[in-house]
């Protein structure tokens, strides 16, 4: 007969296997335990989504011309600001799955999506800190220095 116990020897040797297949889905006390790069990816995800939104008011017509497209128009956006942030709405979507896609997440792109997105958060980073819109540096300069290091550190430390 077959002992149905589990003895701390076959346990002890068992265990590391286990901990190996369950990592991703570990739980403890009610937290998912995540990979520190995937942890950086999702944050960066609900980051693009907060901006998304801020793309989308002004699409509609909130009054941020000044925060927003080198603070050159008070008041809500002309129609050709309101193009420019409706394209920048396909782009964040594009950086915020290239950067999930990286840390192993979804959708599963090619890697060198994440390596365009970071070029592209760098290049909008640099242009957030040289604006001559006051305004528009105190905002957004501080977010897309944290979006760059948040991608960057998704993508490179893996």
């Amino acid at each position: 007969m077959v002992s149905q116990f589990i003895t701390l020897p076959s346990l002890l040797a068992t265990f590391p296997n286990l901990l190996v297949l369950a990592w991703p889905r570990l739980r403890w006390v009610g937290i998912w335990i995540v990979p520190l790069d995937q942890a950086a990816a999702l944050l960066y995800a609900v980051v693009v989504a907060f901006v998304m939104l801020f793309q989308f008011c002004l699409i509609f017509g909130a009054p941020w011309g000044r925060i927003t497209q080198g603070g050159s128009h008070e008041g809500p956006l002309p129609v050709s600001g309101r193009a420019v942030a409706a394209l920048s709405v396909f782009i964040l979507m594009f950086m915020g799955a290239s950067v999930t896609s990286a840390a192993g997440l979804a959708p599963n792109w090619s890697g060198w999506t994440a390596h365009v997105a970071i070029g592209i958060q760098g290049v909008s980073t640099l242009l957030n800190w040289i604006t001559p819109s006051r305004p528009e540096r105190l905002v957004w300069a501080p977010i897309t220095s944290i979006m760059l290091l948040l991608a960057a550190y998704a993508v490179f430390i893996r």
